[in-house]
């Protein structure tokens, strides 16, 4: 049987289908393990894994005390314009993910650089774009805004 479901009126129907005799799945049941769907189907598969594994990340704590000793780095929000109206970093510096690479000519390669975005997806795609354009001294915040503005909102209401 086939269960059909139309979620726009929420109806559900259930079809019956006779089985094939000469089937693998339904009929002789010869299929043991599932097969590699990529080959199977001949796509090719992907040559990137997208992973977090090759950009460091910086704890919103972490970053807090770096900002409270006035250590020398610059933080770079990569969220647009309109996001920052919420919450922002005190000194950030505001330069869009797809502004980025017009902007690279004018950060420091000797300089620590931290990233922010709202999550933390788009900063690790900045960071993975300034690594690939030969920066090696970029972090991002772990968790982004929404990390960063829960733990300093909670540390201040605890102090």
């Amino acid at each position: 049987r086939l269960l059909m479901v139309d979620t726009l009126s929420m109806q559900f129907r259930t079809v019956r289908l006779e089985r094939d005799p000469s089937c693998p799945a339904c009929g002789t049941r010869t299929i043991t393990q599932l097969i590699d769907y990529d080959e199977f189907c001949g796509t090719p598969a992907l040559s990137v894994v997208s992973s977090t594994d090759d950009v460091r990340e910086i704890a919103p704590a972490e970053l807090a005390a770096r900002l409270a000793r006035g250590d020398k780095f610059e933080v770079i929000d990569v969220r647009e314009p309109h996001e920052t109206a919420e919450s922002s970093i005190p000194g950030a510096r505001l330069i869009p993910l797809g502004t980025l690479g017009a902007a690279i000519t004018s950060l420091d390669r000797a300089r620590d650089i931290v990233l922010i975005c709202r999550s933390g997806k788009r900063s690790t795609d900045a960071a993975r774009q300034l690594q690939a354009a030969g920066f090696t001294r970029v972090e991002t915040v772990a968790g982004g805004m929404l990390r960063w503005s829960h733990e300093t909102s909670a540390a201040i209401a605890s102090s």
